[in-house]
């Protein structure tokens, strides 16, 4: 019974991803700072972590994307680790993450 419920609750947050992917996205310009983009992110992070903290990543994310925020590569984290929901921590504010010739700063 909780799967079915975690199932319905994570579905039912999802929607307004879905209807922002595919009804209002294509109509305006490619504007997400991030790879993967803001509602690539969300999806990901709910389908990951569930509704609640999923959720909470997501808006993290969103919080992020502004013009004086965070760019580039943001991958959602693979497990939530020692920081629990703590979603501040989470996120990619300096691009110090970046391997491979992207970034040239310390590593």
């Amino acid at each position: 019974m909780k799967k079915l419920l975690a199932f319905i609750i994570g579905v039912t947050v999802r929607i307004p991803i879905f209807l922002y992917r595919y009804g209002i996205s294509p109509f305006t310009s490619a504007s997400c700072r991030h790879l993967p983009t803001c509602s690539e992110y969300a999806d990901t992070s709910i389908k990951r972590f569930g509704g609640y903290k999923g959720g909470i990543l997501a808006f993290s994310r969103l919080m992020r994307c502004h013009p004086f925020g965070s760019h580039g590569l943001d991958p959602v984290p693979d497990e939530l680790g020692e920081y629990g929901i703590k979603f501040w921590k989470y996120g990619r504010w300096t691009g110090k993450h970046i391997k491979h010739g992207f970034y040239e700063g310390d590593s």
